[in-house]
């Protein structure tokens, strides 16, 4: 199953957080510190294997009469499902479906007598988000990193591509997601 990415909403952290915890008072440098929110943000996805952000996407899945899995982390909702009959777009109606959510895995059940088509692709849009629980960690670790980015911004020999305050690092080795 491949997940097309849709939109990205914003990072985790505002500039004005990341300002007020780098005690930064001017605004001479609010791209560069925005730029490192993004790129942080970017990392910090990427190294935990799941988004820290309100995030959309679109994918295909093989239809079945009781419904079907998503396998992306922290699914908030599915936004839309819908199928190809004889060349028009055939959307299914929300009522007949219900998300199952999980911390890996979500699924999809269709609802009361309703059944999916079955032998066809159905096109799921879905959005995700960062979980409600680790969204705290996920400010905290952006915000160490954008900090030590800063603060080190002329330094080329502290910093390089993959370096990061320890309280970053932490986070991201204890919450990724280990596929096996």
């Amino acid at each position: 199953m491949y997940w097309q990415l849709i939109s990205k909403g914003l990072p985790p952290v505002t500039l004005s957080q990341a300002k007020e915890f780098s005690r930064i008072d001017t605004a001479n440098d609010d791209v560069v510190v925005q730029m490192l929110i993004d790129s942080c943000t970017e990392l910090g996805e990427k190294l935990l294997s799941k988004v820290m952000r309100l995030t959309m996407y679109s994918g295909e899945v093989e239809s079945c009469a009781g419904g079907f899995s998503i396998h992306k982390a922290v699914v908030q909702s599915v936004d839309e499902i819908s199928y190809l009959d004889n060349g028009v777009v055939v959307i299914i109606d929300p009522v007949n479906y219900t998300l199952k959510k999980s911390k890996q895995l979500a699924s999809v059940a269709s609802a009361g007598d309703y059944a999916f088509p079955v032998g066809i692709t159905l096109t799921v849009a879905i959005t995700c988000d960062v979980d409600d629980e680790l969204l705290p960690q996920v400010q905290q670790a952006v915000l160490h990193h954008v900090n030590f980015l800063y603060e080190n911004r002329g330094d080329v020999s502290a910093v390089d591509s993959l370096s990061m305050p320890l309280e970053s690092k932490l986070f991201y080795n204890d919450n990724k997601v280990v596929r096996v």
